[in-house]
């Protein structure tokens, strides 16, 4: 189950600046149990997205911007439900 929190693309306070936001909660339905234990959700937490680093200023940029936001988290979603290896940024 997926409960949606948040989500603009509309930078926080800012009526012309374009920043994607989704904030969402993620839980499992744990079937895995031992006998005389009802099956329960399990939270996998929040998750949140921001893109990009920086608002934009052109209306033009809000539908990539939507877009962008709503893929980053598809994936981040998406991978709650497997095993992945996660790349790590260079210092």
């Amino acid at each position: 189950m997926v409960s949606l929190l948040e989500f603009s693309t509309r930078a926080a306070g800012q009526m012309n600046a374009y920043q994607g936001r989704i904030g969402a909660e993620a839980k499992l339905y744990s079937a895995a149990k031992e006998e005389g234990q009802n099956c329960e959700w399990e939270t996998e937490g929040v998750l949140e997205v921001i893109y990009p680093d920086l608002a934009q200023y052109s209306p033009r940029s809000e539908p990539i911007i939507r877009r962008n936001t709503e893929q980053l988290f598809a994936d981040m979603l998406g991978k709650k439900f497997y095993n992945h290896k996660v790349k790590m940024e260079k210092e």
